[in-house]
């Protein structure tokens, strides 16, 4: 799967200027991606675009050549794209397996959702005893696990995750890198993460760069 951006405007308002000013870059399969850039410089906003949250005003996004306007919009949410926030966006009043069991419907998996969910929960290091608590009840770092079974759960080809690791201690967030690096091999998924933070972005495989509205490659960190 190549995902391809081709010289992309955005801008919330005509008469405020471009925030994505002509963004071009692809991103594959297999691969873990770090977006960095100061505050403001359009990293959240290419995650909506690439999300197909907002439209950009001129320029592509494409799926291995496909156009992603050609796509439904649900069918391209639930099955291109899943996204990871910092703020978890959990179903609060759920368990941790009833939040899977959910995502595994909406996608159509076929098989025994309850045990599929374990079987996801226990890759993020959710144990079965946690995995039967209301999310509440569980640490931020074992939320934002949660939350990464949770788009593994859609078999989306591409995740989204903004600022995954924002209001996590440097152990989990270290823990959190080591998922998304399992992941990234175990089921070929592009996984695409905004972050401040240098000590993240050298942990993924290619790091690229917002600044002034345009996205380039910074380093290649393995």
């Amino acid at each position: 799967m190549k995902l391809t951006l081709n010289d992309v405007y955005y801008r919330y308002k005509s008469n405020l200027p471009y925030v994505l000013n002509g963004v071009s870059g692809e991103f594959e399969s297999g691969n873990l991606y770090a977006v960095t850039g100061e505050s403001g410089c359009g990293k959240t906003t290419l995650m909506s675009i690439i999300g197909n949250l907002d439209r950009p005003e001129k320029g592509t996004i494409s799926i291995d050549g496909a156009d992603i306007k050609t796509i439904n919009e649900d069918t391209y949410r639930s099955k291109y794209v899943a996204m990871i926030f910092q703020s978890y966006n959990l179903l609060y009043n759920y368990t941790a397996v009833d939040n899977i069991i959910l995502m595994l419907n909406i996608s159509g998996y076929k098989g025994d959702c309850k045990e599929r969910a374990g079987e996801l929960l226990n890759e993020v290091g959710i144990t079965p005893e946690k995995q039967r608590r209301v999310v509440t009840e569980l640490s931020g770092g074992e939320q934002q696990r949660v939350a990464i079974a949770r788009a593994v759960a859609s078999e989306s080809k591409i995740i989204l995750a903004d600022e995954p690791t924002g209001s996590l201690d440097s152990k989990n967030s270290e823990i959190i890198m080591e998922i998304f690096s399992e992941i990234r091999g175990r089921y070929n998924t592009c996984i695409i993460i905004v972050t401040h933070s240098a000590e993240i972005a050298s942990k993924c495989d290619k790091v690229m760069r917002m600044s002034e509205g345009k996205l380039s490659y910074s380093e290649t960190c393995k």
